[in-house]
């Protein structure tokens, strides 16, 4: 079953979630982390086996088999805000075997509204340390809005089987709510140690408090960053930590993102970004604006280890006091500590 979903001015397919086997014999099923009590309402998943012909409800921890390689299930879901309440309470889509992931994650969010935002913590942890999945280029993880706090962190955490990460849609956040949106991608990849190819850009004009933080955090195997489209933020508090640690101990990459724009830098905002990243050959070109300087240690130990770097990061203006509207400290605190091969 193939529907269409009206992005903007877009028209982008929504294909259920889509999980194919890989593998003769592998498993699809979901289970619950943490202690949800009694007044927690529990999602409720339903699956098709039969190209989305005829739907059931997927029971608990009573994973589905996938007789044949090639064989495939579909997900949906009506319940689209009762999938996580915490970073410790959350759901999983679980697998054995080897998987491919596909389809678009609005399958799982048929309850909502047009640009409807998350009043819990959206698909947090979803397919968390889900080590059966080997491929999710064709997954979409669109969601209505970007709202709340985490609402696609930890999505991929610890997929250590997966090789190739999905694309990052231009999913919706509404700029008049920025201050109460926080950490909508933290973690989304962190520990993928297998994944050569990620997205390709981050298409998102607006900045969030730890929107990026940690995301591709032991990425060991990633060879390419992608292009960040991050323009604005409502205020400093807003940037602070948008970056942080973004590729830390990426130790293969060796293309960051040619340019990185954002109108104000708040604390944090790129300490640790390439922290680790032993394999980096020159560091990116910041475009700045006239008041960019909101927070302290900005460039804390961004490029810290990154022992192959030659050419350090260049500025599109001369870093002033006037840039400061207050004094900052530990602004480029150890930006380059530990870069022996670094000459310019």
């Amino acid at each position: 079953m193939i529907l269409n979903t009206h992005i903007g001015a877009k028209v982008e397919p929504m294909n259920p979630v889509t999980l194919t086997a890989l593998a003769a014999g592998s498993t699809v099923g979901y289970s619950l982390a943490g202690s949800w009590g009694t007044s927690r309402e529990f999602p409720v998943i339903e699956y098709s086996t039969d190209g989305g012909s005829t739907w059931s409800t997927m029971e608990k921890d009573t994973p589905i088999t996938l007789t044949n390689a090639g064989d495939s299930i579909q997900l949906r879901s009506s319940t689209g805000d009762n999938f996580a309440y915490s970073t410790s309470i959350y759901t999983k889509i679980t697998g054995t075997g080897q998987l491919k992931l596909s389809g678009n994650l609005l399958s799982m969010q048929q309850d909502f509204a047009y640009h409807q935002k998350f009043t819990h913590y959206g698909f947090l942890g979803l397919f968390r340390a889900n080590t059966a999945i080997v491929d999710a280029s064709e997954f979409i993880p669109r969601v209505q809005a970007l709202s709340k706090t985490y609402c696609l962190g930890y999505l991929f955490y610890g997929c250590t089987g997966m090789t190739a990460g999905c694309q990052i849609p231009d999913n919706y956040v509404d700029p008049n709510d920025l201050s109460n949106v926080s950490s909508c991608y933290y973690d989304m990849f962190y520990g993928c140690t297998s994944m050569t190819t990620g997205p390709d850009r981050l298409p998102c004009k607006y900045a969030t408090k730890s929107m990026y933080s940690n995301m591709f955090y032991n990425c060991s195997a990633l060879l390419k960053a992608p292009e960040i489209d991050v323009e604005y933020a409502a205020a400093a508090t807003d940037a602070a930590s948008v970056f942080a640690s973004m590729f830390n101990g990426c130790k293969a990459l060796v293309e960051p993102p040619s340019t990185i724009k954002l109108e104000v830098l708040g604390t944090s905002c790129c300490s640790g970004m390439f922290n680790g990243c032993t394999s980096l050959p020159v560091a990116p070109v910041w475009i700045l604006g006239d008041n960019s300087i909101g927070g302290t240690s900005v460039f804390a130990s961004c490029f810290n280890g990154c022992t192959s770097l030659v050419r350090g990061a260049l500025f599109s203006r001369l870093i002033t006091s006037e840039m400061c509207p207050t004094a900052r400290s530990g602004i480029f605190n150890a930006m380059y500590q530990g870069c022996s091969s670094l000459t310019t």
